[in-house]
């Protein structure tokens, strides 16, 4: 529907032809949609020419859509049978059809114009936002200085022509958020950690949350209001049954905060599409926070809700403390702390504290904050990555959740969640989702947890494929990592084993039981903080480059001499948790990337700067460190990484020495054939790196090393 002639607008336009055509109910038809108000978007930007201006594209995109959503809501109040909207829009399309007709477009225009305008004004009384935007002042300008004529006029007829054919009556779910993001994944800023949710999951944890409607409801990162209209259309549907016609809907109404004035402009407008009762009324139930974390913390809102869902943001802690956000920059003061994040000790586990300072992800806060905020046996469900069941940072969530609470359910799924997305619907959102879905009160002794895995049947389907029952105390008891409750029994099975026939790292890195083994000390540390912009082509340390290869042969240049002193232009600065610098004074090293590592490197020398965000494992007793090298290489060390570590379709998976100390051990040396077998490991080390030096295939030595390695763990030969 793009600039059609003027039979076409006054045949769409005319009184026979007013009855929508389409079901925004229908998933198909409110993907039609989308792309209808996407591509109409683009042809506002392309009229005004908005996104060549200096104003920040963003901005002008949301002006573009903020109007858009105006004529939205006028035409949904109609839709929805209100009164005043319904009168007004049938007047409005009545004589814009008269005007059209008598080829007077001045007054087609204004008539198009006093309808955004009375909507404007209902915004203004609910103190909504109201989205302004440049277009729109050059366009009324161009009405007082010219006589408009049809083709001045296009845009705005193709936009009421395509209102026109849809439905906006009864709507159960969040329709502009989708557009929003979608088109406007282009310009949106995602360090917002925002991601909005499909219908599908969003009914399915009101679900699983046994959500009651007249019952209090908040959802603390509301965003463009997927959960609060969810739950806000449930309790319209009280209206409409009998057997709960004493219930007041109206007395708990679902309510939402969030940080993004956008997003929170449409589910404003969402709730009064929705509620055209509450047009008469002042004030929304979704409001504007510049911090939920810190706004909610007061005594007054504790115990408040029956229920918190959401979809809550998922962004660093480094991130956060970037962009300022209001309860990290009471961390920084000192003004709260993180062991008491309301209640919650998110710094260390009791008794087990960390020789760091830890980094939670933003939606652990999210989840802290939502027990505070429960009712005793109220229910919290928020939909987060699957990095609760592995980050070594989330240790003290996973603990207080275990033994704090009633864990219900854990559903994860085995596809992407957040697919679909851009302007084309060929995008997807990497990262892992999860459900999870928790009663506030402390667990019964014999308490059972639902663990599912589901799938998309397309994409408008859910389907369970795997689900079983598990104690809850077995969560308690492997608190540090619960990534087993994704993993198949056999692999299951298989790191059982593993951990029955090997023992912990610590006989190489704790310094006194290395140098009575092996009469050498193990340093197991990050690389050093220096300017790498003061790299030179020679120097006293090279800093090597990861490569292809298992040898780092390769550098991004040289630092120019030792010193530990701050203010000396050639400061190497130790990393918090760094142990001195042992590893730096080292003759043999084992080194690897922190975010996702490929391999594990091997480099020779006492003169090797290692990298931040690099770890490495340095020694002078060569033999030891080629033996762990093989150890670390091998598809057994893989697997295990993998079960404890990976979490499906997260781009990333973090292998720092925590993580490698807890999860990687290596084999009992207790009988003349594993000492055969690891000297053997050490020779075909050897071998690798010398046929890597001669361009020769390493395929087989890798084969042969997994081979061995297998036999050291298992005793017998690999399958």
């Amino acid at each position: 529907m793009e600039g059609k002639n003027l039979s076409f607008y006054l045949h769409h336009l005319s009184t026979q032809n007013t009855t929508p055509i389409t079901d925004l109910h229908s998933p198909e038809q409110r993907l039609q949609f989308f792309r209808q108000v996407s591509q109409l978007m683009r042809r506002y930007d392309i009229y005004f020419r908005l996104s060549q201006k200096t104003d920040n594209k963003q901005t002008a995109a949301e002006q573009i859509y903020a109007y858009i959503c105006t004529f939205i809501l006028h035409k949904a109040l109609a839709d929805n049978q209100h009164l005043k909207y319904g009168a007004a829009y049938q007047r409005n399309i009545e004589a814009l059809y008269k005007a059209l007709q008598t080829h007077r477009f001045d007054d087609a225009f204004d008539t198009i114009d006093a309808q955004y305008r009375q909507t404007q004004t209902l915004l203004k009384k609910h103190q909504v936002r109201v989205w302004s935007g440049s277009f729109l002042t050059e366009m009324r300008n161009l009405r007082k200085n010219t006589t408009l004529q049809l083709n001045d006029m296009l845009i705005w007829l193709d936009m009421v022509a395509m209102l026109n054919r849809h439905s906006f009556a009864h709507l159960p779910h969040d329709i502009l958020g989708m557009v929003y993001e979608n088109y406007m994944r282009q310009f949106v800023n995602t360090k917002l950690g925002q991601v909005f949710t499909p219908p599908i999951l969003v009914d399915l944890m009101l679900d699983e949350a046994q959500f009651r409607p007249n019952t209090q409801f908040i959802d603390p990162s509301c965003g463009a209001g997927a959960f609060v209209l969810a739950a806000n259309f449930r309790a319209q549907k009280i209206k409409n049954e009998p057997h709960l016609s004493t219930i007041n809907p109206q007395s708990s109404l679902p309510k939402g905060l969030d940080i993004a004035p956008f997003p929170l402009f449409l589910a404003q407008v969402g709730y009064l599409m929705q509620n055209p009762d509450r047009v008469g009324e002042e004030g929304l139930p979704i409001q504007q926070t510049t911090d939920s974390i810190a706004q909610l913390s007061g005594s007054e809102h504790a115990e408040q809700y029956d229920f918190v869902l959401g979809n809550p943001p998922y962004l660093g802690y480094n991130e956060c403390c970037k962009q300022g956000i209001e309860v990290f920059t009471q961390l920084k003061a000192k003004k709260v702390s993180l062991n008491n994040i309301y209640g919650v000790n998110l710094h260390s586990v009791p008794n087990n504290p960390k020789k760091y300072a830890p980094k939670p992800n933003l939606y652990a806060f999210f989840v802290a904050q939502a027990l505070h905020l429960l009712k005793p046996q109220g229910v919290m469900c928020y939909l987060i990555p699957q990095t609760l069941l592995t980050a070594a940072d989330l240790d003290t969530l996973r603990h207080h959740l275990a033994r704090h609470t009633q864990i219900q359910k854990l559903l994860t799924f085995s596809d992407k969640v957040f697919a679909e997305r851009g302007k084309n619907a060929d995008q997807t959102v990497l990262t892992s989702s999860m459900i999870l879905v928790v009663k506030k009160g402390l667990p019964e002794p014999n308490h059972q947890v639902q663990i599912a895995q589901m799938e998309w049947e397309g994409r408008q389907t859910l389907r369970t494929i795997i689900s079983q029952q598990l104690p809850q105390q077995q969560l308690l008891d492997k608190y540090e990592n619960w990534n087993f409750v994704t993993q198949p029994p056999t692999l299951q099975k298989f790191c059982a084993d593993y951990e029955q026939n090997s023992q912990p790292m610590v006989v190489y890195y704790d310094h006194l039981l290395a140098e009575q083994q092996w009469g050498s000390r193990f340093y197991f540390d990050p690389g050093y903080m220096i300017d790498y912009r003061l790299a030179k082509p020679a120097g006293k340390f090279k800093i090597p480059r990861l490569g292809m290869g298992y040898q780092l042969t390769e550098n991004y240049g040289y630092w120019h001499a030792f010193s530990d002193q701050a203010k000396d232009p050639n400061y190497i600065r130790l990393r918090q948790s760094s142990q001195g610098y042992g590893l730096l004074h080292t003759q043999h090293k084992i080194v690897w990337a922190y975010n996702s590592p490929q391999r594990f490197y091997y480099i020779a020398g006492n003169d090797v700067l290692v990298r931040f965000q690099e770890f490495a494992i340095g020694s002078n007793n060569q033999a030891e460190i080629l033996y762990l090298f093989g150890l670390l290489n091998s598809l057994v060390t893989r697997t295990v990484l993998d079960f404890y570590l990976k979490n499906k379709h997260e781009k990333d998976m973090l292998v720092g020495i925590t993580a490698l100390k807890k999860y990687v051990r290596v084999p009992i040396i207790n009988t003349p054939e594993k000492i055969a077998a690891k000297e053997q490991l050490i020779a075909q080390v050897k071998q690798l790196f010398a046929a890597e030096q001669q361009q020769q295939a390493i395929e087989p030595i890798l084969s042969a090393i997994n081979k061995t390695v297998w036999s050291l763990y298992f005793g017998n030969a690999m399958d």
